[in-house]
Protein backbone atom coordinates (compact mmCIF):
# COMPACT_ATOMS: atom_id res chain seq x y z
CA UNK A 1 0.00 0.00 0.00
CA UNK A 2 1.21 3.43 -0.73
CA UNK A 3 2.69 5.34 2.14
CA UNK A 4 3.67 8.90 2.59
CA UNK A 5 6.67 9.84 4.62
CA UNK A 6 6.46 12.64 7.10
CA UNK A 7 9.00 15.35 7.39
CA UNK A 8 12.23 14.51 9.10
CA UNK A 9 12.88 15.85 12.54
CA UNK A 10 16.17 16.86 14.04
CA UNK A 11 16.41 13.99 16.48
CA UNK A 12 15.89 11.27 13.83
CA UNK A 13 13.87 10.07 10.76
CA UNK A 14 10.25 9.25 11.58
CA UNK A 15 8.03 7.27 9.17
CA UNK A 16 4.28 7.63 9.83
CA UNK A 17 1.75 5.71 7.66
CA UNK A 18 -1.25 7.65 6.42
CA UNK A 19 -3.44 4.61 5.54
CA UNK A 20 -6.47 4.42 7.80
CA UNK A 21 -6.64 0.56 7.72
CA UNK A 22 -3.10 0.10 8.98
CA UNK A 23 -2.20 0.58 12.58
CA UNK A 24 -0.21 3.71 13.19
CA UNK A 25 3.39 2.86 13.93
CA UNK A 26 6.37 5.11 14.20
CA UNK A 27 9.97 4.21 13.82
CA UNK A 28 12.68 6.53 14.97
CA UNK A 29 15.92 6.29 13.14
CA UNK A 30 18.81 7.90 14.96
CA UNK A 31 21.32 9.77 12.94
CA UNK A 32 24.97 9.34 13.53
CA UNK A 33 26.98 12.48 13.67
CA UNK A 34 30.57 12.77 12.93
CA UNK A 35 32.79 14.12 15.57
CA UNK A 36 33.63 17.57 14.44
CA UNK A 37 35.75 20.39 15.67
CA UNK A 38 33.10 21.48 18.21
CA UNK A 39 33.24 18.13 20.04
CA UNK A 40 37.01 18.23 20.01
CA UNK A 41 36.99 21.71 21.53
CA UNK A 42 34.59 20.54 24.28
CA UNK A 43 36.86 17.58 25.06
CA UNK A 44 39.84 19.89 25.17
CA UNK A 45 38.03 22.21 27.58
CA UNK A 46 37.15 19.22 29.79
CA UNK A 47 40.77 18.12 29.84
CA UNK A 48 41.86 21.64 30.73
CA UNK A 49 39.31 21.80 33.55
CA UNK A 50 40.43 18.43 34.91
CA UNK A 51 44.13 19.14 34.56
CA UNK A 52 44.55 22.91 34.90
CA UNK A 53 47.81 24.45 33.72
CA UNK A 54 50.47 25.06 36.33
CA UNK A 55 50.06 28.43 38.01
CA UNK A 56 52.85 30.88 38.51
CA UNK A 57 54.40 31.32 41.93
CA UNK A 58 53.18 34.89 42.38
CA UNK A 59 49.65 33.96 41.46
CA UNK A 60 49.70 31.03 43.89
CA UNK A 61 50.81 33.33 46.71
CA UNK A 62 48.00 35.77 45.88
CA UNK A 63 45.45 32.95 45.94
CA UNK A 64 46.76 31.76 49.31
CA UNK A 65 46.47 35.28 50.72
CA UNK A 66 42.90 35.57 49.47
CA UNK A 67 42.04 32.27 51.11
CA UNK A 68 43.53 33.43 54.39
CA UNK A 69 41.51 36.63 54.19
CA UNK A 70 38.34 34.66 53.57
CA UNK A 71 38.98 32.56 56.68
CA UNK A 72 39.04 35.65 58.93
CA UNK A 73 35.86 36.34 60.86
CA UNK A 74 34.40 39.51 62.30
CA UNK A 75 33.22 37.72 65.45
CA UNK A 76 34.78 35.68 68.25
CA UNK A 77 35.13 31.99 67.46
CA UNK A 78 37.01 28.92 68.67
CA UNK A 79 40.03 28.26 66.51
CA UNK A 80 41.06 24.60 66.15
CA UNK A 81 44.67 23.90 67.01
CA UNK A 82 46.88 20.83 66.67
CA UNK A 83 49.26 19.80 69.42
CA UNK A 84 52.02 17.25 69.09
CA UNK A 85 52.27 15.00 72.14
CA UNK A 86 55.04 12.52 72.75
CA UNK A 87 54.25 8.83 72.95
CA UNK A 88 55.95 8.66 76.34
CA UNK A 89 53.59 11.27 77.72
CA UNK A 90 50.59 9.37 76.37
CA UNK A 91 51.75 6.12 77.94
CA UNK A 92 52.58 7.68 81.30
CA UNK A 93 49.91 10.36 81.84
CA UNK A 94 46.97 9.38 79.70
CA UNK A 95 44.49 6.94 81.18
CA UNK A 96 41.40 5.02 80.15
CA UNK A 97 37.98 6.53 80.55
CA UNK A 98 35.91 5.50 83.56
CA UNK A 99 32.70 3.59 82.99
CA UNK A 100 30.35 6.60 83.48
CA UNK A 101 32.29 8.55 80.85
CA UNK A 102 32.22 5.56 78.49
CA UNK A 103 28.46 5.33 78.84
CA UNK A 104 28.13 9.03 78.05
CA UNK A 105 30.27 8.62 74.93
CA UNK A 106 28.15 5.65 73.82
CA UNK A 107 24.99 7.71 74.28
CA UNK A 108 26.51 10.50 72.17
CA UNK A 109 27.40 8.04 69.41
CA UNK A 110 23.93 6.51 69.48
CA UNK A 111 22.30 9.95 69.29
CA UNK A 112 24.52 10.91 66.35
CA UNK A 113 23.60 7.64 64.60
CA UNK A 114 19.87 8.26 65.00
CA UNK A 115 20.20 11.84 63.81
CA UNK A 116 22.06 10.70 60.69
CA UNK A 117 19.49 7.99 59.92
CA UNK A 118 16.55 10.35 60.29
CA UNK A 119 18.06 12.76 57.78
CA UNK A 120 18.42 10.10 55.03
CA UNK A 121 15.83 8.88 52.56
CA UNK A 122 14.12 5.53 53.36
CA UNK A 123 15.58 3.87 50.25
CA UNK A 124 19.18 4.34 51.40
CA UNK A 125 18.51 4.00 55.10
CA UNK A 126 19.38 0.29 55.26
CA UNK A 127 22.76 0.76 53.63
CA UNK A 128 23.60 3.72 55.84
CA UNK A 129 22.39 1.89 58.92
CA UNK A 130 24.64 -1.06 58.12
CA UNK A 131 27.69 1.21 57.71
CA UNK A 132 26.90 3.12 60.90
CA UNK A 133 26.42 -0.11 62.85
CA UNK A 134 29.85 -1.31 61.77
CA UNK A 135 31.48 1.99 62.78
CA UNK A 136 29.54 2.05 66.03
CA UNK A 137 30.69 -1.43 67.00
CA UNK A 138 34.31 -0.60 66.18
CA UNK A 139 34.21 2.54 68.31
CA UNK A 140 32.57 0.70 71.19
CA UNK A 141 35.31 -1.93 71.11
CA UNK A 142 38.12 0.62 70.97
CA UNK A 143 36.63 2.96 73.57
CA UNK A 144 37.56 0.94 76.71
CA UNK A 145 41.13 0.41 75.44
CA UNK A 146 41.85 3.90 74.09
CA UNK A 147 43.85 6.31 76.30
CA UNK A 148 42.53 9.80 76.97
CA UNK A 149 44.24 12.91 78.37
CA UNK A 150 43.67 13.73 82.03
CA UNK A 151 40.79 16.06 82.78
CA UNK A 152 41.75 19.65 83.63
CA UNK A 153 39.62 22.65 84.45
CA UNK A 154 41.76 24.79 82.18
CA UNK A 155 40.76 22.72 79.17
CA UNK A 156 37.07 22.73 80.04
CA UNK A 157 35.11 25.37 78.16
CA UNK A 158 32.03 26.71 79.92
CA UNK A 159 30.05 28.99 77.63
CA UNK A 160 27.83 30.49 80.34
CA UNK A 161 30.82 31.26 82.54
CA UNK A 162 32.63 32.92 79.65
CA UNK A 163 29.54 34.99 78.78
CA UNK A 164 29.19 36.14 82.40
CA UNK A 165 32.87 36.99 82.55
CA UNK A 166 32.60 38.91 79.29
CA UNK A 167 29.62 40.84 80.67
CA UNK A 168 31.54 41.76 83.84
CA UNK A 169 34.55 42.86 81.82
CA UNK A 170 32.38 44.98 79.54
CA UNK A 171 30.73 46.58 82.58
CA UNK A 172 34.21 47.49 83.85
CA UNK A 173 35.42 48.48 80.41
CA UNK A 174 32.72 51.07 79.70
CA UNK A 175 33.43 53.38 82.70
CA UNK A 176 37.14 52.91 82.18
CA UNK A 177 36.87 54.06 78.57
CA UNK A 178 34.71 57.00 79.65
CA UNK A 179 37.27 58.06 82.25
CA UNK A 180 40.04 57.70 79.69
CA UNK A 181 38.13 59.94 77.28
CA UNK A 182 37.61 62.55 80.01
CA UNK A 183 41.30 62.46 80.88
CA UNK A 184 42.26 62.79 77.23
CA UNK A 185 39.97 65.81 76.85
CA UNK A 186 41.45 67.37 80.02
CA UNK A 187 44.96 66.73 78.69
CA UNK A 188 44.04 68.39 75.41
CA UNK A 189 42.68 71.44 77.24
CA UNK A 190 45.82 71.72 79.38
CA UNK A 191 48.01 71.34 76.32
CA UNK A 192 46.10 74.15 74.60
CA UNK A 193 46.55 76.35 77.70
CA UNK A 194 50.25 75.57 77.82
CA UNK A 195 50.55 76.42 74.15
CA UNK A 196 48.76 79.72 74.73
CA UNK A 197 51.11 80.53 77.63
CA UNK A 198 54.09 79.68 75.47
CA UNK A 199 52.80 81.93 72.71
CA UNK A 200 52.32 84.77 75.22
CA UNK A 201 55.81 84.22 76.63
CA UNK A 202 57.30 84.26 73.14
CA UNK A 203 55.42 87.48 72.39
CA UNK A 204 56.68 89.11 75.62
CA UNK A 205 60.26 88.06 74.90
CA UNK A 206 59.93 89.46 71.40
CA UNK A 207 58.57 92.77 72.73
CA UNK A 208 61.33 92.94 75.36
CA UNK A 209 63.99 92.47 72.70
CA UNK A 210 62.40 95.15 70.55
CA UNK A 211 62.21 97.55 73.52
CA UNK A 212 65.86 96.90 74.36
CA UNK A 213 66.88 97.52 70.77
CA UNK A 214 64.88 100.76 70.67
CA UNK A 215 66.45 101.89 73.94
CA UNK A 216 69.93 101.22 72.56
CA UNK A 217 69.11 103.16 69.41
CA UNK A 218 67.79 106.10 71.46
CA UNK A 219 70.82 106.06 73.75
CA UNK A 220 73.08 106.22 70.72
CA UNK A 221 71.10 109.15 69.32
CA UNK A 222 71.26 111.26 72.56
CA UNK A 223 73.92 113.95 73.19
CA UNK A 224 76.93 113.00 75.35
CA UNK A 225 76.21 115.83 77.82
CA UNK A 226 72.79 114.35 78.54
CA UNK A 227 74.48 111.05 79.38
CA UNK A 228 76.67 112.82 81.96
CA UNK A 229 73.68 114.65 83.51
CA UNK A 230 71.70 111.43 83.77
CA UNK A 231 74.65 109.64 85.37
CA UNK A 232 75.15 112.42 87.93
CA UNK A 233 71.41 112.43 88.73
CA UNK A 234 71.49 108.69 89.36
CA UNK A 235 74.45 109.05 91.74
CA UNK A 236 72.85 112.05 93.55
CA UNK A 237 69.67 110.11 94.38
CA UNK A 238 71.35 107.90 96.98
CA UNK A 239 70.48 108.24 100.67
CA UNK A 240 73.83 109.83 101.50
CA UNK A 241 73.68 112.37 98.71
CA UNK A 242 70.06 113.54 98.93
CA UNK A 243 71.02 116.53 101.14
CA UNK A 244 68.33 116.67 103.83
CA UNK A 245 67.99 119.86 105.89
CA UNK A 246 69.54 119.82 109.35
CA UNK A 247 67.30 119.67 112.41
CA UNK A 248 66.82 122.95 114.23
CA UNK A 249 66.61 123.32 118.01
CA UNK A 250 63.00 123.77 119.03
CA UNK A 251 63.95 125.84 122.06
CA UNK A 252 65.50 128.50 119.86
CA UNK A 253 62.51 129.09 117.62
CA UNK A 254 61.63 132.41 119.26
CA UNK A 255 65.19 133.61 119.69
CA UNK A 256 64.81 136.15 116.97
CA UNK A 257 63.54 139.54 118.23
CA UNK A 258 60.40 140.91 116.62
CA UNK A 259 59.19 144.37 117.61
CA UNK A 260 55.53 143.60 116.89
CA UNK A 261 55.48 140.30 118.78
CA UNK A 262 57.60 141.34 121.75
CA UNK A 263 54.73 142.66 123.98
CA UNK A 264 52.57 139.61 123.21
CA UNK A 265 55.39 137.26 124.00
CA UNK A 266 56.01 138.99 127.35
CA UNK A 267 52.32 138.70 128.33
CA UNK A 268 52.23 135.05 127.34
CA UNK A 269 55.36 134.34 129.30
CA UNK A 270 53.86 135.98 132.44
CA UNK A 271 50.66 133.94 132.14
CA UNK A 272 52.62 130.71 131.81
CA UNK A 273 54.66 131.53 134.88
CA UNK A 274 51.50 132.25 136.93
CA UNK A 275 49.97 128.92 135.82
CA UNK A 276 53.14 127.12 136.81
CA UNK A 277 53.08 128.81 140.27
CA UNK A 278 49.45 127.82 140.85
CA UNK A 279 50.25 124.25 139.86
CA UNK A 280 53.11 124.10 142.32
CA UNK A 281 50.71 125.05 145.12
CA UNK A 282 48.46 122.07 144.31
CA UNK A 283 51.20 119.48 144.36
CA UNK A 284 50.29 118.04 147.84
CA UNK A 285 46.50 118.29 147.44
CA UNK A 286 46.28 115.32 145.06
CA UNK A 287 48.09 113.00 147.50
CA UNK A 288 45.91 114.13 150.43
CA UNK A 289 42.74 113.45 148.44
CA UNK A 290 43.93 109.93 147.60
CA UNK A 291 44.72 109.21 151.28
CA UNK A 292 41.28 110.48 152.37
CA UNK A 293 39.51 108.26 149.83
CA UNK A 294 41.43 105.20 151.03
CA UNK A 295 40.57 105.92 154.71
CA UNK A 296 36.92 106.38 153.79
CA UNK A 297 36.81 102.99 152.04
CA UNK A 298 38.37 101.28 155.07
CA UNK A 299 35.85 102.89 157.41
CA UNK A 300 32.93 101.85 155.24
CA UNK A 301 34.13 98.25 155.11
CA UNK A 302 34.55 98.14 158.90
CA UNK A 303 30.97 99.22 159.52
Amino acid sequence: MPRKLAKRRRDGDVEVPEDENETPTARIVKRKRKRGTADQEVDAEDEISVNPPPMKKGRQEDDERERRKEVKHDYAYLKPTTRKILQEVIQSDWKKLPEPAQRQVQMILLTAKRTALNSIEPKRRKEVEYVLDVMHRKLEKRLPRSPFPPFSKAGHFNLEEQIERSRILMAEHIPATDSVKLLEEEIEREERRIQDKRDQLAELEKNAKLALQQQKKRSKATHPLLHEIAASARHADSADNIGLAKDRNKHHVFDEVDKDLAPLLSQLRSHLESIRANGNQLEGVEGAIADAQAALRIALQAT
